[in-house]
């Protein structure tokens, strides 16, 4: 009887034991499959086991790491995007190195300053595109832990200054786990460094223009001092050479206020329809004595409907007398005109004379502080260098445009071209 039995059992056993390692094999796979999957990058597989099941625990805990993993890759993504924002929207150029001055990132200030897109500079040496021999040397990778360092260069038309700062980038690994990498800050300082020198410029202008009356009255003061003052003929001489380099300091000084008035908007301009005719004429009238004594012609044309405009008068005074200044002083017999009249459907003012004129190399230096054509000549008819600079800034502050034209020999012309949509020909303030 048992012998009978025992044959099905140990088929039965077989069977079993065969499903169950058939089924341990499937498993096995499956969990395999998983971590292949995960190690792919697919943080999203999950496998759901039943109740019981063997290797539940070893499946669910898989899917846990599977869930931490895919939450701090989600986090890391979060904050390279929050990185890669902020440092796509600062005004610096940045640039990410690695180890090997290989280019990692870039941003878009970079792009603009340099004129470069990224996808020229990504994988490759920053020297291999732009080729600026000073900045090979700039770039020499520091080790990390060393202090950040700065140095400048110099393009055709910018200052650029280079800031260097080693960091830890554990993506690039070695068989320390860690490696260097640099950022790089590219500043574009041309504007702060041609301000500098606006300013020294300006400091040295400001002396040298001080120096010449300060040191005249000084030695006249002591000439008087030392017995001059005993003749009266010597004394009044003296005396009006000091009165004159003090009128010189003054008008020096009242310039520099007025200019600097005007640059922090402490001048407000206050347009108004208004003829300016009237306003010539008043321009004029400072001007008559000198004109007569040097032979000078003063004209006024006032066209069309531009007979009236929009300004301010008081500012439009100040510009007018300037170039009418400018243009007396360096005319001889000759003619001076103010003119006002419709150039291609806008208004036009203008001041010409029959002048020395101006070399064409000059023109564009026209408006700068102190800027004289003729220093000598200059100062010796008592010009302060600030003129045209005073004239320029409240043409700005109108809204204007200002034209230069001039010649050797023939004169200058210097034309105030108002907006189209300037109202004139409306009625003018009264008052």
């Amino acid at each position: 009887m048992l012998h009978e039995i025992i044959p099905p059992l140990a088929l039965l056993l077989a069977a079993y034991l065969l499903m169950r390692d058939f089924r341990l094999r499937r498993k096995t796979r499956e969990i395999e499959g998983f971590i292949r999957e995960l190690a792919g990058g697919n943080l999203k597989k999950r496998l759901f086991p039943k109740k019981g099941e063997r290797f539940s625990e070893i499946v669910l805990g898989l899917n846990r790491i599977a869930e931490s993993f895919e939450e701090k890759i989600r986090e890391a993504n979060e904050q390279s995007a929050r990185l890669a924002s902020t440092l796509n929207n600062l005004p610096d150029g940045i640039v990410l190195l690695d180890c090997n001055g290989t280019v990692r990132f870039v941003n878009p200030a970079f792009e603009s300053l340099f004129n470069v897109k990224s996808a020229q500079l990504m994988d490759r040496g920053l020297n291999e595109v732009l080729r600026i021999p000073e900045l090979a040397e700039s770039l020499v990778t520091p080790d990390a832990g060393s202090p950040s360092r700065e140095a400048y260069i110099e393009t055709i038309d910018r200052h650029v200054s280079i800031k260097t700062i080693p960091f830890l980038d554990a993506d690039m690994t070695h068989s320390g786990g860690r490696h260097n990498g640099t950022m790089v800050i590219f500043r574009d300082i041309t504007e702060s460094k041609r301000t500098d020198e606006t300013r020294r410029d300006f400091v040295a202008n400001v002396s040298h223009e001080l120096k010449t009356p300060i040191t005249a009255i000084r030695g006249y003061t002591e000439t008087l001092l030392d017995g001059a003052v005993a003749d009266r003929e010597d004394a009044v001489r003296f005396l009006k050479t000091i009165k004159a380099h003090t009128d010189r300091m003054d008008s020096l000084i009242r310039d520099l206020i007025k200019l600097s008035q005007i640059e922090l908007g402490a001048m407000p301009v206050e347009k108004r329809p208004l003829r300016i005719e009237p306003l010539v004429d008043e321009v004029f009238k400072g001007f008559e004595s000198l004109c007569r004594r040097k032979g000078i012609t003063l004209r006024k044309e006032i066209h069309g409907r531009c007979a009236v405009i929009t300004a301010d008068p008081l500012r439009l005074t100040q510009i007018l007398s300037n170039l009418v200044d400018n243009a007396v002083k360096f005319t001889d017999s000759g003619r001076v005109t103010v003119r006002a009249a419709e150039e291609s459907g806008r208004c036009t003012i203008s001041v010409e004379d029959t002048g020395a004129g101006i070399p064409k190399r000059f023109l564009p230096r026209l408006g700068e502080r102190f800027f004289r054509v003729d220093p000598s000549r200059s100062r010796e008819l008592g010009g302060t260098g600030l003129g045209l600079a005073i004239v320029k800034h409240l043409v700005k502050a109108h809204g204007w445009e200002m034209r230069v034209e001039s010649e050797e020999g023939r004169g200058t012309s210097i034309r105030l071209l108002l907006p189209r949509t300037d109202p004139a020909g409306m009625r003018p303030d009264r008052g």
